[in-house]
């Protein structure tokens, strides 16, 4: 009788342990679709002291808005918008590459590619040059005649700023459509 007792009772844990790895499993594994589009928005307040061209760009009274979106086959596309209305000034920066995430805290890998787009507006006339392309075919962002960096050293701060570029994490709200940054970088005024 002891020993029927005995099976019984590991049946019965073995039937359990069993029910919650299938339950796991049809979970996902406890991992969180995270698929989706997600925005943070910056006042000339909140720029202000935390990007490059800082004075010029904060003096037209810059805003910017981020845009992140996470695909479920793993890639990114981030986006970075920094506008001027008084100046016309536009500066787009679009990454792309692949992420990784842990629930909602995501890990942005150093991008694959960069295109941009700077539009400097009136500020042209202050010795700011426009320049475009994709970095994947060797366009470089002109910061004034004869100088030159590459697009990716925009990557790693949340800001206009730049910077190695790295990995960056971040945690995204999937409920508010939004992300913060684990850690933000400036940069000092040019």
């Amino acid at each position: 009788m002891k020993n029927i007792k005995g099976l019984k009772t590991r049946f019965m844990a073995i039937v359990m342990i069993a029910t919650l790895a299938l339950g796991l499993a049809a979970c996902g594994g406890g991992s969180k679709d995270i698929s989706g589009t997600y925005s943070i928005d910056y006042t000339t307040e909140q720029l202000s002291g935390n990007l490059s061209n800082n004075g010029y760009l904060v003096a037209v009274n810059a805003t910017q808005k981020n845009t992140l979106v996470l695909n479920k086959d793993g890639n990114y596309e981030y986006t970075k918008v920094v506008s001027g209305e008084t100046a016309k000034v536009a500066l787009t920066y679009k990454f792309t590459g692949s992420y990784s995430n842990e629930g909602t805290a995501v890990t942005l890998k150093v991008p694959t590619d960069v295109e941009f787009n700077e539009d400097w507006g009136q500020l042209q006339e202050a010795g700011k040059t426009n320049s475009d392309g994709k970095a994947s075919e060797g366009a470089t962002v002109q910061k004034a005649e004869g100088v030159s960096i590459e697009p990716s050293k925009f990557f790693s701060s949340p800001y206009y700023a730049e910077s190695e570029a790295k990995d960056v994490a971040m945690t995204v709200d999937t409920d508010n459509a939004t992300f913060t940054f684990a850690e933000a970088t400036s940069s000092d005024d040019e």
